[in-house]
């Protein structure tokens, strides 16, 4: 497998790599420019030439996924084999250093209908993997072909493979589900930002239901009237959800910010919603990783 079709798994399982790359060569080398290595956490694909060089440039990657994996970052350092590193080689080397960050975020959004065509546009511009789930194979359907992106006899369907054609971060797929929606849910990962907006009431109740008594959603948002939202805490309440609970739900979606009603406002106003929540959690993670660091946390150090 080649690196940038490795580059491309890693971004499929949501997982952070750093690109290496020899850009200069001085003198005598190990290998000449060009000759790319890809390091994940658990990971080695390639080899700039192995030796002292390569372990000094693995120490490094390794650093810079343990200091961030949600933020892009490209750095160039430069080695003196002999004086340095003790290579017998005795030529200079500069790598550069590409952190490909994971996705920060998985958005699970129920229903395919107009605003969520235009959901899944929004989030393919977004760092998230994100899931379209819905009964309804035509409205799957059209989301792939809206996409400008062939179907190649799935449902299960990545709407942005090819990275050389657009700059759009994230991944969106679609899912058929069958009227079973607790199993659905059920498959979703914990700590996933959550969007209902199916065609169908007692759906979207049944749904909210599923990811309330999960108790591991970041986000719960329901398209509604002030009067459905109402009316679905109330059928909640009787079902035995506490207040706790029922504060998870955001709905009406989109409520934050005032847009019109056409399809891609609402789908606005409901990422809207997903993106300051995420803001908020990460911030408070943030807070919460400098009081451990501050504690005892060290970095590996850096060799150079």
């Amino acid at each position: 497998m080649s690196v940038f079709a490795a580059l491309e798994a890693c971004r499929q399982r949501n997982e952070a790599a750093v690109l290496v790359t020899i850009v200069s060569v001085e003198g005598s080398a190990p290998r000449g420019e060009g000759v790319r290595m890809l390091i994940t956490a658990t990971d080695v694909l390639g080899t700039i030439g192995g030796g002292a060089l390569e372990h000094a440039a693995l120490v490094h990657a390794h650093h810079l996924l343990l200091e961030d994996e949600y933020t892009a970052c490209v750095q160039v350092r430069e080695w003196t084999l002999g004086k340095a590193l003790s290579q017998c080689c005795g030529g200079r080397v500069s790598l550069m250093f590409d952190r490909v960050p994971a996705c920060n975020f998985i958005c699970e959004v129920f229903g395919a209908g107009h605003v969520g065509q235009e959901v899944a546009m929004l989030l393919r511009r977004l760092p998230c993997i994100a899931t379209i789930h819905d009964s309804r194979d035509v409205w799957l359907n059209y989301l792939v072909k809206h996409a400008d992106v062939s179907d190649r006899g799935q449902l299960d369907v990545d709407l942005h493979l090819d990275r050389s054609t657009s700059p759009d971060p994230g991944v969106v797929r679609t899912h058929h589900h069958d009227d079973n929606v607790f199993a659905a849910v059920e498959d979703c990962a914990a700590g996933s930002y959550y969007l209902v907006m199916t065609h169908s009431h007692e759906r979207d109740l049944e749904l909210v239901e599923a990811i309330l008594a999960r108790g591991d959603a970041a986000f719960c948002g329901l398209i509604a009237s002030r009067s459905k939202a109402q009316a679905f805490r109330s059928r909640l309440a009787r079902k035995g959800f506490a207040a706790t609970e029922l504060e998870q739900l955001t709905a009406p979606l989109g409520a934050r910010i005032q847009t019109g009603n056409t399809p891609m406002e609402v789908a606005i106003a409901a990422i809207a919603d997903v993106l300051d929540t995420r803001a908020a959690r990460t911030a408070a993670a943030q807070v919460v990783s400098d009081s451990i660091a501050d504690e005892s946390v060290e970095l590996l150090p850096l060799k150079a």
